[in-house]
């Protein structure tokens, strides 16, 4: 390869390299900013906001009255759920350690409470039904819908866990308020229904009563999940009821029967995220596409909220996060692009894109030995593959400290908590371990490649090969049981590779036709698919294994796409 070859290679990937850490860096920036996400109001009429970082109190009247920062809080800039004190006191969850912050307003201090909420892997790229929260100020209690856990948590003001619900009592719970003295209600998404339980004596007593909350013909289709809910008038109840993926929520009327009598129309592009009744209509909080709206209890918009500088605000926000999701759309395109741009200008400038096929070799059975004809591998492959196994395990050591560094980066926030050390801890440990475990699993390959050979005879193929514990087992395959594609051998079941993908012809080729290929039967020459199946057919067990390997694989996706898991 020449010098403007090598750089063509690498130019292609420093950039794929470079593409790599934009959509990194480009899923980090959309993951910290968010519209309107959350509200909740306040026992004096105010609403509370929660909105790219922020938290925006607007007074009745519409006019926003304060900002808070919550990086400056110190506290999870997206939480899970929001609630407030009596005394002004703010309580998140948030959704990276499922930890309850509960923070004075507006600058602390804030305190962390720890209330034992089972964590799922991957939960800070679905930060947002992580857990739900209310407050009953009267009986001084935190309820807790932990939807990972699925289950319902009862706890004290210092955070003391008093009850948890049975398992399956819930089935990945979301929303939650107390809807009357010593009765909680939860948005119970999986069972799709709103249920009222009894909480009296700090436990998850029995079920009060339920409503349906399900798909019905004022949802548009494809909407099941109800997530979030807020009373209205005359006791009918608004419900968030999503589609697959907790996306694109329909905003729908129940009845007190919990019949769906009607609709709001939100748009088609909507994705609303949480409802809160605040006075006389209902708030809706569009997280993705940075909208905040209010209704009357019959689904207008009011007028006048919120006002103009929120929505510039808004606005500005959202072309950020657009920008964002632009780079990182680049950013994989470019993925794709560059590789396949290299492969080109490197074709344009002589390399060929597929290796050239060897020469085939012509038996000569002039050259068979008398007895048993003994073949090992190629002294020239074996160096060949040492050298690049070599180069391999020195390529392995920075790239794995690259990852580790990037596995850190991507993790901080949780890379070094009880869930961290559970989760990720054997990730790292993996990567730790990488550059020593190929570095032994090589060792291993050459010790088994010196013990390996093959005998060709006129009776049949004799495969010499080493054992789990060193120990040398020889079996005896008559070529009727010899099949090969021309880049593996079958015998019986041992399965032998033949040629290289890196490293080329595994034995000395002249040798292998004269004393091998030349004795297979011509039926027993066969194409790579019909090989693989006849591979199969002589190795049913390890088949067998693979298959049902697939089929869980498949099985739990279709149960996980069903909500059944």
């Amino acid at each position: 390869m020449t010098r403007a070859q090598a750089a063509v290679g690498v130019t292609a990937v420093a950039l794929a390299i470079g593409c790599v850490l934009l959509m990194v860096e480009a899923g980090r920036r959309l993951y910290r900013t968010l519209g309107p996400s959350h509200a909740v109001a306040a026992a004096d009429g105010s609403l509370y906001v929660v909105s790219h970082g922020r938290i925006h109190v607007f007074a009745r009247d519409g006019e926003r009255r304060q900002v808070i920062d919550l990086r400056t809080l110190g506290v999870a800039t997206k939480p899970s759920d929001i609630a407030l004190h009596a005394d002004g006191r703010i309580a998140l969850m948030d959704p990276d350690t499922s930890l309850v912050q509960r923070c004075r307003l507006p600058r602390g201090p804030c305190e962390a409470l720890d209330l034992g909420l089972q964590r799922s892997d991957m939960q800070q790229l679905m930060p947002l039904n992580a857990a739900k929260l209310a407050i009953d100020e009267r009986a001084q209690r935190y309820y807790v819908s932990d939807n990972a856990g699925q289950r319902l948590v009862i706890a004290d003001f210092s955070g003391h866990v008093l009850a948890r619900s049975a398992p399956r009592t819930v089935w990945y719970p979301n929303h939650l308020f107390v809807a009357a003295p010593g009765e909680l209600s939860v948005v119970d998404t999986n069972h799709h229904r709103i249920a009222t339980f009894d909480v009296h004596g700090d436990r998850v007593g029995r079920l009060l009563r339920e409503v349906a909350a399900d798909s019905s013909p004022v949802t548009r289709p494809g909407r099941q999940w109800p997530f979030d809910s807020a009373p209205m008038p005359g006791g009918e109840t608004a419900v968030l009821i999503a589609a697959d993926r907790m996306r694109d929520a329909d905003l729908v009327v129940l009845d007190p029967s919990g019949t769906a009598v009607r609709r709001f129309d939100l748009g088609a592009d909507s994705d609303p995220f949480d409802i809160e009744r605040w006075g006389d209509r209902i708030v809706v909080a569009d997280g993705t596409r940075y909208r905040l709206q209010a209704l009357d209890f019959d689904g207008r918009p009011v007028a006048g909220f919120p006002r103009a500088d929120f929505l510039e605000e808004l606005s500005r926000e959202h072309a950020r996060a657009r920008l964002w999701a632009e780079l990182q759309l680049a950013a994989r395109i470019g993925l794709v692009a560059v590789p396949l741009l290299a492969i080109v200008v490197l074709w344009r400038m002589g390399v060929p894109l597929v290796p050239p096929a060897p020469a085939p070799v012509v038996p000569n059975p002039a050259n068979r030995a008398r007895g048993v004809q003994w073949i090992a591998y190629d002294p020239a492959f074996v160096e060949r593959d040492r050298r690049r196994s070599a180069r391999l395990a020195w390529g392995v050591l920075p790239a794995t400290f690259i990852a580790l560094a990037l596995f850190m980066w991507l993790f901080a926030s949780a890379a070094f908590t009880r869930w961290g050390l559970v989760h990720l801890g054997p990730t790292l440990l993996l990567l730790a371990l990488a550059p020593f475990l190929l570095v032994r699993g090589q060792r291993d390959v050459q010790r088994r490649r010196s013990a390996f050979r093959m005998g060709a005879s006129d009776e049949g193929l004799r495969v010499v090969a080493a054992g789990a514990r060193g120990a040398e087992t020889e079996n005896l395959v008559p070529w009727t049981e010899v099949y090969t594609d021309g880049m593996r051998l079958l015998a019986g079941t041992s399965l032998v590779m033949l040629r290289h993908p890196a490293a080329g012809d595994m034995f000395d080729r002249q040798a292998l036709a004269d004393a091998i290929l030349s004795r297979i039967p011509p039926a027993n020459v066969l194409g790579p698919a019909r090989f693989a199946m006849q591979a199969a057919r002589a190795r049913p067990r390890e088949s067998l294994l693979v298959a049902a390997a697939i089929l869980l694989c498949i099985g739990l996706l279709g149960a996980r796409r069903l909500g059944l898991l």
